[in-house]
């Protein structure tokens, strides 16, 4: 089992990233098999966005106060949106006229 040059690819990707996405796909692509769980060295961890931080916090604290969470539809059903806009509502739910006229 091959380790993944990860050196290699960093050193690549320093003057093209593209270059390095090909060497990366020709890599996969030439019957070895790579042990994955392995690489020549740890990627740093990712930091987490400042308002996302704060959001938890907020939801932590609130939740500790005794409020109840509840989750808001993001999806919202055909029936509702065209109760409320109307005609325009295709437009919301992004769907051209004739495109529903055909179904």
């Amino acid at each position: 089992m091959k380790k993944i040059p990860t050196s290699e690819i960093l050193r690549i990707k320093e003057k093209s990233f593209e270059e390095a996405w090909k060497y990366g796909g020709e890599l996969l692509n030439d019957g070895s098999i790579y042990d994955l769980r392995r690489i020549e060295q740890t990627p740093p961890q990712g930091a987490p966005h400042v308002l996302n931080d704060l959001i938890e916090k907020m939801r932590q604290r609130l939740l500790e106060l005794g409020f109840d969470e509840v989750i808001n539809e993001t999806i919202f059903p055909e029936a509702d949106v065209m109760k409320q806009w109307g005609p325009t509502g295709f437009a919301i739910l992004d769907r051209s006229l004739l495109s529903r006229r055909s179904t």
